[in-house]
Order: structure tokens, then C-alpha cells, then sequence
């Protein structure tokens, strides 16, 4: 993920800068590089190494209020030209909200030998299990990528729930991969971002 950090004026204030170079650790090329109103990207060290942390960030040519006004038509600002699906959870949230989720035939084929510490997908441990559990492997190829994409959908909207519930206690934590790259299995072909913070 990328957050992004928009800057309204041409030069960063001392309190920007301060936290670029202290927190960030920007030098002060990269420095120079925001106040001419380039964009600059920079990985950051994350405590496991299994996680990527990247921040960036950008100027915008438009008032405070222009652009707080744009962010708050949420659904408008998650189109891109790049994004061709996304998807708003409803309150509550329903399987309808995800009814375009698919887990792929590729998928399918690597969902089976999915452990802890070893899987291709982010899943938590206990979803793993689950997995591995409630679906019937022997069934045709088809059947096991529709028993799988509707677990993703079930496991979506109680993740969902459960997030808006509980908040950020409730986020989940992965237990996958080992040293292949990850990739996310449940919502790979459609986007769902989590609106509950925007929505209330």
C-alpha cells in the first residue's frame, strides 16, 4: 500500500520537512525533489520482512478545500483509469457487496498444500486450516474454485463486520509466505476497499 501525502503549498512548511528527515529519512536531494513538486517514493525498513512499507509522496495544483471536497466523494476517487472494478461495502455489509469476487483456477491448484509459512497467498493461519478443512478436494475443478470463491465472499463480508466493529483489532494478521512472493488471493480479480471509516 501507498499512502500518499498531498501537499497544498509550494514549499513544505519546517514541520513537513522536520518530519520528512527525521521519520522518513529524506535526504536532502529528495527534499529538493518535493519542493520543486516531483513525486518521491521511498521503501521504507519494515520490522518483518515478509511486509513492504513504501511512502510517498506528491503536490496537487488545487485549493485545501478543492481537494478535501474530491476525497470525500469516496467512490469517485477510487476510479482510476488503471482500476476497471471496485467495490463499496454496504452497512452492513453483504455478499451482494462481493458477489464479483472469483478466486482464479490458478488458485485453486496452489490453495491445497497452503500452510503456515508456506503459501503463495496472504491468508491467516486459521483460514488456512479452514480451507484446507471445508473444502471437498476431490470434487471437479469447478466445483472447488466455487466452493473457494464463495468462502473468500463469506470471509470478506465477516472481515468486513468484524473490522468495523472492532477497528484496527481486527486486522488480519498473515501467516504466508515463506521466501516465494506474496500475492492476495481473496479479491485478486476485484478490489473491495474497506469504506467503513468513510461511511459512518
Amino acid at each position: 500500500m501507498l499512502p500518499l501525502l498531498l501537499l497544498l503549498q509550494t514549499t513544505a512548511p519546517p514541520r513537513l520537512t522536520e518530519f520528512l528527515q527525521q521519520s522518513i529519512g529524506f535526504d536532502s536531494v529528495q527534499l529538493a525533489a518535493v519542493e520543486r513538486g516531483e513525486p518521491v517514493v521511498k521503501v521504507l525498513e519494515a520490522r518483518d520482512r515478509r511486509d513492504v512499507a513504501v511512502f510517498g509522496i506528491i503536490t496537487v495544483t488545487m485549493t485545501r478545500d478543492a481537494w478535501a471536497s474530491a476525497a470525500r466523494n469516496f467512490p469517485a476517487a477510487l476510479r482510476t483509469p488503471h482500476r476497471t472494478q471496485l467495490g463499496i461495502f454496504s452497512n452492513p455489509a453483504n455478499e451482494g457487496d462481493v458477489a464479483a469476487v472469483t478466486i482464479t483456477s490458478r488458485d485453486v491448484g496452489e490453495m491445497r498444500d497452503c500452510k503456515p509459512g508456506d503459501c503463495v497467498v496472504k491468508l491467516p493461519a486459521t483460514d488456512m486450516r479452514r480451507i484446507h478443512d471445508q473444502m471437498n478436494w476431490s470434487a471437479p475443478a469447478a466445483d472447488l474454485q466455487a466452493q473457494l470463491s464463495a468462502y473468500a465472499r463469506r470471509r470478506l463480508v465477516q472481515y468486513v463486520t468484524d473490522y468495523r466493529t472492532r477497528g484496527d483489532s481486527a486486522m488480519a494478521i498473515y501467516d504466508g509466505p515463506g521466501g516465494r512472493p506474496p500475492r492476495s488471493c481473496f479479491g485478486r480479480k476485484t478490489s473491495f476497499p474497506i469504506s467503513g471509516r468513510f461511511s459512518v
